[in-house]
């Protein structure tokens, strides 16, 4: 682990970002590899910042947006920086997503906040872990 503080380049709809106080509380002080399931924004994987971690989640594009970034941070950063902002141009990029994995962890990055379009489903099994969290504060 380490003390720098970084915080998740993307907000995700049924983040642990309000429960980290009490998630914390339960992380084991040595472990060899930190799991993560549903990754998501990242919240918990960013404040523990394991040595080692496996990252998962069921959406493909967030998978790869995540691996782009750690080993191809500057070319997303190129890409990121074309765009204007327009709405035309979001509709443009979210319509036409390219095949390639470096500009299409871009154009996530820069579709994903505007959140016009991505609807998050919140599992029972998620829904019911907030709820455990929420009664426990």
């Amino acid at each position: 682990m380490h003390n720098i503080k970084i915080n998740p380049f993307l907000k995700w709809a049924g983040s642990k970002r309000l429960y980290l106080e009490y998630l914390s509380l339960h992380i084991p002080t040595n472990f060899n590899k930190y799991y993560e399931p549903f990754l998501g924004g990242g919240s918990m994987f960013f404040m523990i910042q394991p040595e080692h971690a496996i990252l998962g989640d069921i959406s493909s594009d967030l998978i790869n947006t995540y691996l782009q970034v750690s080993k191809n941070v500057n070319p997303i950063i190129r890409y990121l920086n074309k765009y204007s902002g327009t709405k035309s141009e979001f509709y443009q990029v979210r319509n036409n997503r390219s095949k390639g994995n470096i500009k299409r962890a871009a154009e996530f990055i820069y579709i994903k906040p505007a959140g016009m379009v991505y609807i998050v489903l919140i599992t029972k099994v998620n829904l019911m872990f907030h709820m455990a969290c929420r009664q426990k504060k």
